[in-house]
């Protein structure tokens, strides 16, 4: 006899409630809230400046079309109605972006803040206000200098990129008092967003001989441009496991011959989620 996989996504802000049956284990939702601690790292590029730029651009731009709930999320709203302007400046840690020793970290992190803003910026506002342009491309500029301006010295370190990083950052918060004038001029009243919540992934993996793990969504696309991200995964083994998540996650679910499954399955997963994994029953 066979088995089903179900996945189930359960909003906490709604009562929408669908599912969707695939062939072999069984997904369900929940979850927590979001911690708020950020690191930044230096630039070592994977090739040339031409290809690492557009590698940074490619992550960035999917992570902002592709993940409405953290990653790209909506940072800058007016709401004429109720006469409030929210907005959010903040760095996503980078663990939920690349892994934090990733290089190109940093450079991706910021660039999704600058899209999303840009973004949000473009949809609220009227053409006549321009306050944000200048600060958003003198971000993006120091990005690609940080990209640029590597220099490598003895043992592979790299100098002078972390100046740049810091320069995009600072253009990005002096948004915050450009909208502050924006909204006394309007006078509307300055929120800030709700911090945005993570999930819970629960799994149960129930036969050692099966192999399940997972990465960073965009660290998993990088290997699509030909980069290698084999250290980069992480196991999760026989048992009951609690995974704390955010933003999107690529996971792997490897099935030995001898329990009947594909070699491979693969699965994206962005909300909220319980995986139970047990072998199908074999034919006698």
């Amino acid at each position: 006899m066979g088995w089903q996989l179900q996945i189930q996504f359960a909003f906490r802000t709604c009562a929408v409630l669908s599912a969707i049956s695939v062939q072999f284990f069984s997904i369900a939702l929940v979850g927590i809230a979001q911690p708020s601690e950020s690191h930044h790292t230096s630039v070592v590029e994977p090739g040339g400046f031409a290809e690492t730029t557009n590698l940074v651009m490619t992550l960035a731009s999917e992570a902002v079309n592709s993940d409405s709930n953290y990653l790209g999320r909506l940072r800058f709203e007016v709401n004429s109605k109720h006469e409030t302007v929210r907005f959010d400046l903040r760095p996503v840690p980078l663990r939920y972006v690349l892994p934090p020793s990733d290089p190109l970290a940093t450079p991706v992190e910021l660039m999704i803040r600058v899209m999303s803003l840009q973004r949000d910026f473009k949809r609220n506002l009227k053409t006549n206000e321009t306050f944000w342009i200048q600060p958003l491309d003198q971000a993006t500029e120091a990005v690609f200098q940080a990209i640029q301006s590597r220099t490598k010295v003895d043992g592979g370190s790299v100098v002078s990129a972390s100046t740049h990083l810091d320069s995009a950052e600072t253009s990005i918060q002096s948004l915050q008092s450009a909208i502050l004038d924006f909204s006394e001029r309007n006078g509307l009243d300055m929120e800030l967003f709700r911090d945005t919540e993570y999930f819970t992934v629960h799994v149960v993996v129930s036969d050692q001989a099966l192999r399940v793990r997972y990465v960073q969504y965009l660290d998993f696309l990088k290997s699509r441009h030909g980069l290698s991200i084999e250290d980069d995964w992480i196991d999760v083994g026989r048992g009951k496991h609690d995974l704390p998540l955010i933003g999107e996650y690529h996971f792997v679910i490897e099935w030995p011959s001898s329990l009947g499954g594909f070699e491979t399955n693969d699965y994206d997963i962005e909300r909220n989620t319980e995986l139970s994994i047990e072998p199908r029953q074999m034919p006698k």
